[in-house]
């Protein structure tokens, strides 16, 4: 029988280790799988830097900012449109002196009905008495 058959055989490729590297692998703890994320946060990242913020606090209170369109929306389309009117009104300029058309003139007598129902009367002046 040959001796060298029960020695251990030489490794052509070994790994230095130094105790420090041992011991961290063999104190910690393994990292724990964390939980993918979710469709909204993988769409968050894509965006650019400068937007994630801004995408961010969307995701966490959407309520607040849409009820802030919603309100900036009404406020400045009701807004010009008031503002239309009264112009209208002082300067007794009406758009359908201009085009004679059923649509405008029914938009017209509507128009006429609110402003006197709310009671915004244009004050006549001694010329139109």
């Amino acid at each position: 029988m040959r001796p060298f058959l029960f020695l251990p055989r030489p490794r052509l490729f070994t790994v230095q280790r130094s105790p420090q590297t041992f011991l961290r692998r063999s104190s910690t703890k393994p990292p724990s799988p964390s939980a993918p994320p979710t469709p909204t946060q993988s769409r968050i990242s894509r965006l650019p830097a400068r937007l994630q913020p801004y995408a961010q606090r969307f995701k966490d209170q959407p309520a607040s900012h849409i009820t802030a369109f919603l309100v900036l929306h009404e406020v400045t389309a009701i807004v010009p449109l008031l503002g239309l009117v009264g112009l209208f009104r002082v300067t007794d300029y009406s758009p359908t002196k201009l085009v004679k058309n059923e649509w405008l003139e029914g938009s017209l007598g509507f128009w006429e009905r609110w402003v006197s129902f709310v009671g915004i009367q244009k004050k006549k002046t001694k010329r139109e008495k």
